[in-house]
């Protein structure tokens, strides 16, 4: 139709009505092309919502993670400082079976923080990180790895400083078995039970008092503190980021 109405206005030398003509249709395909471009940003805007849903429901789970690793720690450190104190004392206050727990949970007790981060991964692997339109987002989300890895590192720190150091110390001057009833994760059948019974550690005093013990729990004291702080950031982080995508949510309505 419009262009047998093109082909006559340029027969009739109608130059008028040829450039009208030719007005509609350059009006016709930028407004077609601004449509298209309109519904495909409206379409990236709504994945990009979904995907920060998901991110959202990902960091309540890590900030989760985080206060549970941060309520162990707190039972380290307090385990340490017991011990400290009661390294102090001329006369330990302390009964045998409150000195397994403490050194259980000072010298032996490990544990690692866990983080839940399957939708950024997948983000990052399928090429839809760059999705997100908000920069300042983004680069939170990218600090994320380096917040974490430093925990990692830390972890691996004292696992090393365990491994090498308290656990050969202890096998030489503790009785291991002590630690049966304070671990959640042995399980022991009734025979095993009746063939290694637990006898208490009589007198712990020179335990208590002796150089390398103290130096032991000082030194996990100390890096339990650090540990604490870098998760306590990294929760910081979470909880920072969490703000942020809620701010992105709002803006996308």
């Amino acid at each position: 139709m419009i262009l047998r109405k093109f082909t006559k206005h340029i027969v009739d030398q109608n130059w008028f009505a040829v450039g009208l003509d030719v007005i509609v249709v350059v009006v016709g395909i930028f407004l077609g092309m601004m449509m298209t471009e309109w519904n495909e940003k409206r379409q990236l805007r709504g994945t990009e919502g979904q995907y920060l849903l998901s991110l959202r429901a990902d960091l309540e789970t890590s900030i989760t993670l985080a206060d549970s690793r941060l309520d162990d720690l707190y039972k380290i450190s307090d385990a340490c400082y017991r011990l400290i104190q009661q390294s102090k004392l001329e006369v330990p206050t302390i009964t045998s079976d409150e000195m397994d727990h403490l050194v259980y949970q000072c010298l032996y007790a490990m544990g690692i923080l866990g983080q839940h981060r399957t939708t950024l991964d997948e983000m990052k692997s399928s090429g839809k990180f760059s999705i997100i339109d908000d920069i300042e987002l983004r680069k939170a989300l990218q600090n994320i790895d380096v917040f974490y890895q430093e925990v990692k590192l830390m972890e691996m720190d004292i696992y090393d400083f365990l491994k090498s150091g308290v656990e050969p110390f202890l096998i030489k001057n503790y009785d291991s078995l002590q630690f049966q009833q304070h671990s959640k994760n042995i399980i022991h059948s009734p025979n095993q039970q009746k063939q290694y019974p637990v006898e208490p550690l009589e007198d712990f005093t020179p335990l208590l008092k002796s150089r390398e013990f103290k130096n032991y729990v000082n030194w996990r004291y100390s890096f339990t503190a650090n540990a604490t702080s870098e998760v306590s950031d990294l929760k910081t982080e979470y909880q920072t980021i969490l703000i942020l995508i809620d701010k992105r949510i709002a803006a996308l309505n």
